[in-house]
């Protein structure tokens, strides 16, 4: 399957200001838009997606990303019911890909700074020393979230077959990934297009969820109230972590989505956000994925900076993965 985490404007709420990447092994772009090279001094995925085509913005399709896979045999491992350890960085070189990990801190652009990190004022302005952070601090991050679909090839996931599975805070980027552990052969649900919802959770989507996508100029999926951006976040139908209403069975089931919930491991395509502006270098969601478990598949990531408001065989499928 695929996993594709993506810096850009597809599920980010203000995506645009983004300079913050998800990094793992399996990812699309890894080393830059040429194959035949191996950047490790590359910020490529980073950049943000902004007022774009969904032609252009998909899987940073504007950056050629969509046509540099990982090498044969590579792929983020998402173990089912366990937990997936990422790196986010303004630049592979502030990660362990990078000149042996030499250069990693527990911040993404590699350097020093106090735990409680903010921006001046109270209540504080954006973070000033580091301009790749647009947040305030390490609490009113927007957000990441993990898509999965069941897709092989990169060219069949749709917003409708790639659903959120685990949110923690939000970049789009592409993956390919292998789901092991599953036991679930049990389908996921078709995505539907998130909605703002507010403190009254009745109006919030429930069920399989798609990525957002807003500012950009076409594909969008969500209309914000007016000085509200778009976040992984309660006011948007999501809770922290694992999403354990996204199968089939579950839409009609559960009424808002809770701890654990992963696709299929067999082949699946997720989508992952992860906030650019977060202090730290390393994420690790939840992932529970369920279904049978297979070696590839697409996925992609997607970071927010400023917050406003199961069983399966073994049998090894191609999924696509999306963060």
């Amino acid at each position: 399957m695929l996993f594709s985490a993506a810096a850009v404007s597809l599920a980010l709420a203000t995506m645009v200001q983004g300079h913050t990447a998800v990094w793992k092994e399996g990812m699309y772009c890894q080393g830059g838009n040429d194959s035949s090279v191996d950047d490790q001094n590359t910020n490529l995925v980073v950049d943000p997606l902004y007022q774009l085509t969904k032609e252009e913005w998909w899987f940073q399709a504007d950056r050629g990303c969509d046509k540099v896979p990982p090498k044969a045999g590579v792929f983020l491992e998402i173990p089912a019911g366990g937990k997936l350890e990422t790196e986010l960085a303004h630049n592979r070189a502030f990660t362990s890909l990078s000149y042996d990990g030499t250069k990693v801190t527990d911040w993404p652009d590699g350097g020093q700074h106090p735990e409680d990190w903010a921006g001046p004022g109270n209540p504080p302005d954006c973070i000033q020393d580091d301009g790749a952070l647009h947040t305030q601090n390490q609490s009113m991050a927007a957000g990441t979230a993990f898509a999965i679909s069941y897709q092989s090839e990169i060219s069949e996931v749709t917003m409708e077959n790639l659903v959120v599975f685990t949110t923690l805070q939000q970049y789009m980027q592409g993956f390919k990934c292998n789901v092991t552990g599953a036991t679930s052969t049990t389908p996921i649900a078709t995505a539907k297009a998130p909605v703002y919802c507010g403190d009254d959770k009745s109006k919030c989507v429930k069920g399989a969820k798609q990525m957002i996508a807003w500012q950009q100029a076409t594909g969008n999926n969500v209309e914000p109230p007016q000085f509200v951006s778009p976040a992984y976040n309660t006011g948007f139908g999501w809770e922290s972590g694992a999403q354990d209403d996204i199968f089939e069975a579950s839409a009609t089931e559960t009424t808002s989505p809770t701890t654990a919930a992963a696709p299929p491991s067999s082949s699946t395509t997720a989508t992952v956000a992860s906030p650019s502006s977060a202090p730290v270098s390393s994420l690790t969601p939840t992932s529970h994925a369920a279904g049978p478990a297979g070696p590839a598949a697409t996925s992609a990531a997607s970071a927010n900076e400023s917050q406003d408001d199961g069983e399966g065989d073994d049998e090894e499928d191609e999924d696509s993965c999306e963060a």
